[in-house]
């Protein structure tokens, strides 16, 4: 197998890490992209979704019809956009020239133009070495006549995202009828290469506001309901942090009254859940409403209680195709082929929801959400040479049946 070229690696890096693409403002980058897409050789297309959701570009498709037919499809995913602070990044090598790092006042956009550049330099790497293969007879053919006639690699999918920060919002949107793969590969977590996250959690949102009635906390202190004490009383009364083996509950902010000498009439808090349990979050948010409403009424203030499902938690099989293949491919490159569960989300929760069977690669960023992101560019590289061994090793399987709805 081909190693994959750091120097065009780095140089995709950069050039994309320094494009602004704020959720919601990808359309410079998906410009870019779409223009390396079609100079390796895909059908590119664009949907609306960007004008769906109020921004600027909508999710970029790609496809490369491979020449086996039997072969079965492939599809590898990551996102466009990143998180704040997101405006003049200046992604730069380290001194050592072993690691991609900003300059400390804005991301790096490791997150998520590792798992963009990996997939690109993955499939170059991918036709390089099959043609390499093709050209010195070795496909197991017998001579180089046959082994030009032996075909490659399927067809391979690539779909970049928009607003995935947004709990998937641009996955959200998507026309899943336009894939042929049913299998996905998501690169789109932190860590080294080799590791991925075959389930991951539900995460719902909530508000919770409570409102008393305000009155001189000095006059007439006994007229005034305080909310922001109902409050408190509930917060008490609720587990947070890791609350399971498998959930989390998070108060993320409170606010509320008005001045240091006025009983506060109305107090707002907001926070999470995550659980890999879809009912479990559903339980604890219920539980968390609950006793607001209960502190609320102690005291003879209202409530008012929203709670959102951004994503909801799905578990691929260890024993599906993706999570098998994945670990075959790691085998042939060393790589340790580890199968996680995490409590990040990403476009996979979506795609799950669609009847797609995908996994979470790491690729090799670190630090993410964060002025201090970083990347490994011998991680990238290792990025890479997986994307290119999970096409070899797709087109080592038979199509079946099911796949031939595109």
């Amino acid at each position: 197998m081909l190693h994959a070229d750091r120097n065009r690696l780095i140089q995709d890096f950069i050039t994309l890490a320094r494009i602004d693409a704020v959720s919601k403002n990808e359309r410079v980058i998906a410009d870019a992209v779409t223009e390396m897409l079609r100079n390796i050789g895909f059908y590119v297309s664009e949907d609306n979704v960007g004008t769906e959701i109020g921004g600027s570009a909508g999710n970029i498709c790609a496809v490369l019809r491979g020449n086996n037919p039997d072969a079965r499809p492939i599809l590898f995913s990551a996102h466009l956009d990143t998180v704040q602070p997101g405006i003049g990044k200046l992604p730069a090598l380290d001194e050592n020239h072993q690691v991609m790092i900003s300059n400390g006042s804005t991301i790096l956009g490791a997150d998520d133009i590792c798992g963009i550049v990996e997939i690109l330099e993955g499939v170059r790497l991918a036709l390089s070495d099959a043609a390499a293969k093709k050209s010195s007879g070795d496909e197991n053919s017998d001579n180089s006549l046959s082994a030009q006639k032996t075909a490659v690699h399927g067809d391979i999918e690539i779909l970049f995202t928009v607003a995935e920060e947004c709990y998937g919002l641009g996955a959200r949107h998507f026309d899943y009828s336009r894939l042929i793969s049913r299998d996905v590969y998501v690169l789109d977590m932190s860590g080294a290469v080799g590791k991925a996250a075959n389930a991951a959690p539900s995460i719902i949102s909530f508000s919770a506001v409570i409102r008393g009635r305000a009155s001189h906390a000095v006059f007439k202190p006994e007229y005034g309901i305080n909310a922001a004490a109902a409050a408190a009383d509930a917060i008490s009364h609720i587990p947070q942090g890791r609350i399971s083996e498998t959930a989390t509950f998070n108060i993320g902010t409170i606010s509320g009254g008005t001045a240091d000498n006025i009983v506060p009439a109305e107090c707002r808090i907001t926070g999470e859940c995550r659980s890999l349990n879809h009912d479990e979050a559903l339980k604890i948010i219920s539980h968390a409403e609950e006793t607001f409403r209960n502190a609320a009424a102690k005291v003879g203030a209202e409530l008012t209680f929203d709670s959102d499902v951004k994503i909801q938690a799905y578990r691929t099989p260890t024993d599906s195709d993706v999570c098998r293949d994945f670990v075959s491919a790691c085998e042939s490159l060393g790589l340790d082929g580890t199968i996680v569960q995490t409590l990040g989300g990403s476009d996979n929760n979506v795609f799950a929801r669609h009847g797609l069977s995908g996994i979470v690669l790491s690729c090799g960023m670190f630090n993410t959400h964060s002025t201090q992101e970083y990347a490994s560019v011998n991680e990238m590289a290792a990025g890479a040479e997986l994307v290119a061994a999970l096409i070899a090793q797709r087109s080592r399987s038979i199509r079946r049946s099911g796949y031939d709805n595109g």
